[in-house]
């Protein structure tokens, strides 16, 4: 229903009209139609594709301003479309030399120029206020690659603003300065994450990049050295008990828990008995603890 609306207000986009009046002119005969087809003219006027005047909806068009906002995104070729909810008769494109000093996903004004086109790129509102990368030197200065590869230009870092951090190093980067095109992103690093391809710094920095948390609560760690591994003679008669047989981690070094593990033991008769083992780590975690809820 949504898609033969918006097709239709496309289509005559300069006129208006009453929901009945479209119901006839979509052949919409049922109850229940008719009630979907006003719940989409709702949903339409609230997304501002639809203006609404009284009772009849016309298509929004810009009128008096050959400006939209919207969201920039940026390709991996390097042209972007801004994206707009007040425009939906498509994404605006926007070559790479019109670009200006724009991120992929910042919150942009952009002038039209031709159909579905724009230039004269105006920054509202930086979508990241840091920037995850690994530092890097040419002969004369320091830059940042950006991990995201939509991030279309490096980083220039002055000597001053290293914080430490060397070559090869995985950093997050703040304080981003950029106000003309002709000239690249500045930026000082707040934070040497590890040496790039490092496990620890690759993980730290994913976490970085999409401002999710990975460092647990103090709460969490205190609770977790707190537990008690003795176990009571009540417990030991609910379980087989493997403490003597040969049972081995199959968990390689750089994994991050260690609860699988397999035995393998000769019978009498000459067969094999091999155990497959995984650890009962819900056990250690009392209901309603703070590491339970973490």
């Amino acid at each position: 229903m949504k898609k033969k609306v918006i097709s239709f207000f496309k289509k005559h986009s300069t006129k208006a009209y009453k929901s009945k009046e479209l119901a006839e002119k979509l052949n919409i005969t049922t109850e229940y139609e008719y009630s979907s087809l006003k719940s989409v003219l709702y949903n339409l006027s609230m997304e501002n594709f639809l203006l609404r005047t009284g009772k009849k909806y016309r298509l929004n068009r810009p009128s008096g301003s050959n400006k939209i906002t919207g969201i920039l995104n940026i390709n991996a070729a390097g042209y972007g479309f801004v994206i707009s909810k007040n425009l939906k008769m498509g994404d605006v494109f926007i070559a790479a030399r019109n670009l200006g000093t724009a991120f992929n996903g910042d919150t942009v004004e952009v002038s039209l120029f031709a159909k579905q086109k724009g230039k004269n790129i105006r920054v509202i509102e930086r979508n990241k206020k840091e920037i995850v990368g690994t530092l890097k030197k040419s002969k004369s200065f320091y830059f940042i690659e950006p991990n995201d590869p939509k991030i279309h230009r490096d980083i220039y870092i002055d000597k001053s603003a290293l914080n430490k951090a060397k070559v090869g190093d995985k950093v997050v980067v703040d304080k981003l300065f950029w106000n003309s095109s002709l000239l690249n992103p500045e930026g000082r690093i707040t934070e040497v994450l590890g040496k790039a391809g490092s496990m620890d710094a690759e993980v730290i920095s994913i976490a970085r990049e999409f401002n999710l948390r990975y460092k647990f609560p103090d709460s969490v760690t205190d609770e977790s050295g707190k537990i008690d591994f003795n176990l009571s003679d009540i417990d030991v008669k609910k379980r087989l008990d493997f403490r003597k047989k040969n049972v081995f981690t199959i968990d390689p070094a750089d994994a991050k828990d260690f609860d699988d593990a397999l035995s393998i033991e000769k019978l009498q008769n000459g067969n094999f008995r091999v155990g497959v083992h995984i650890a009962d780590v819900g056990y250690y975690v009392s209901p309603n603890s703070n590491i339970d809820e973490e």
